[in-house]
């Protein structure tokens, strides 16, 4: 066994030898990564690069034909190249042989390589920018090197270690650490039951790991799981309640340590009352405005809750404690109804004639007001028929408004019915699609 062991090393050595004189054959990408070989020993450091999606990865990057990695060394302040290998295409997915020389000292005052234990400085080449970037991390990994050099050198060297054989896996641009929190902040308090949580993207994570408790220990969670984007929504917490949470990201096999850990406090209990109500299209059929967004905001702007309508338009949100809400409707809904009636009716609004639906109030003042300027003038009768005339316009108004949409609670369940117009369409002749 043991020269079974000692015919793999050499074997490994002489491939990576043989590798290495082929990639000699490049030019150094720049003159300051010219090598010269000298008569002493030499190391080799195997790189693999590893595919991230069916792309090799190098420094962050795609990598490309071209690229380089390069050690160097210190002759005082002087910076000299140990060696280097060229990346020869994205399809080649074998080991790369890096040769690192010794310092022979055989020319005197003349330092050709490192000194056993001197640090490993390395480099890239970046060959569409044609600059040098900094090697930010470097993935270490035991797989493919033969026993007989374990547990001797250990997995990662850093510092030149003479003749033995090592390798480097994947070179990334960022290593992979722990996620910043970033959402909702830490000691957080009157945090709606429903939150988002969410922090910053790790470069090069495939995944995060997620735990929620009622302990800052965790011995017990209320969520965990794992999730491939950067934030994960909560539901079912507890009125009056302190959790803590806490992130760490995955890459395959790799995770790192859990991030700082964060706290925040949900609303305080309340006697649950209810806010709720219909939202109808203004026009004859009063049709039911389903499959709506609804958002539920408190005085200071926080969500308290998101509904959706069902098909008779109906909302409703629950536990809500005494105070000034808001409302903020969405549809994706497509636009309609505007004809020359309506650019009729708002000039009628403007000259105060009293008719069937002006002057305009509500909803219909609302739908009149396409220039987003607060009040309507001859700006929005404008708009209206440069629109109508598929000419240019300026129309700021959202496709659908709502009215109203503020709410108060005190003591009791709240009903607020709301009507829904196109921009636009001031009389109600549209009738929306029921999607």
């Amino acid at each position: 066994m043991k020269h079974l062991s000692i015919f793999c090393l050499i074997l490994l050595l002489f491939v990576g030898v043989a590798e290495y004189s082929v990639a000699q054959t490049s030019a150094p990408p720049t003159s300051s990564w010219a090598v010269t070989p000298n008569p002493g020993e030499y190391g080799t450091i195997l790189f693999k690069p590893v595919q991230y999606g069916g792309v090799f990865m190098i420094n962050g990057r795609p990598m490309a034909a071209g690229d380089a990695i390069g050690v160097f060394f210190y002759d005082g302040t002087v910076r000299k190249c140990g060696g280097y290998i060229v990346w020869q295409g994205t399809t080649n997915d074998m080991n790369y042989a890096l040769n690192v020389w010794e310092n022979d000292t055989l020319t005197p005052n003349v330092k050709e390589g490192f000194y056993p234990g001197e640090t490993l400085n390395f480099l890239m080449w970046d060959a569409q920018l044609q600059m040098e970037v900094p090697v930010v991390n470097l993935v270490c990994n035991t797989n493919g090197i033969p026993a007989i050099n374990y547990p001797y050198l250990g997995p990662c060297q850093t510092t030149y270690s003479g003749s033995m054989l090592f390798m480097y896996d994947a070179i990334y641009g960022d290593a992979l650490v722990p996620p910043t929190l970033v959402s909702p902040e830490d000691l957080s308090t009157n945090v709606a039951l429903n939150p988002t949580l969410s922090w910053e993207t790790v470069p090069t994570a495939t995944g995060y790991v997620v735990e929620v408790s009622t302990s800052n220990t965790f011995a017990t969670t209320v969520y965990s799981g794992t999730v491939t984007n950067n934030s994960v929504q909560l539901s079912g917490l507890l009125n009056n309640t302190t959790y803590y949470w806490r992130v760490k990201a995955l890459r395959d096999t790799i995770e790192t340590e859990w991030s700082a850990i964060w706290s925040f406090t949900t609303l305080p209990g309340v006697t649950g009352y209810t806010v709720s109500g219909y939202i109808k299209y203004k026009n004859n059929a009063q049709t039911p405005m389903n499959n709506c967004t609804v958002v539920l905001k408190d005085a200071q702007g926080q969500t308290v809750g998101t509904t959706t309508t069902n098909t008779q338009g109906f909302y409703e949100f629950t536990n809500v404690a005494d105070g000034n809400y808001t409302l903020q409707i969405s549809t994706t809904k497509a636009w309609g109804g505007l004809a020359n009636i309506d650019v009729l009716r708002t000039r009628q609004h403007l000259a105060g004639v009293q008719g069937t639906i002006t002057p305009l109030i509500g909803v219909r003042l609302l739908a009149a007001d396409v220039h987003i300027l607060g009040v309507v003038n001859a700006v929005d009768v404008l708009q209206m028929r440069r629109r109508l005339a598929q000419q240019t316009y300026s129309w700021t108004a959202p496709n659908y408004v709502f009215y109203p949409t503020s709410v108060t609670v005190n003591g009791a369940n709240s009903t607020l019915n709301i009507e829904s117009l196109c921009s636009g369409d001031v009389d109600g002749s549209f009738t929306p699609p029921s999607n």
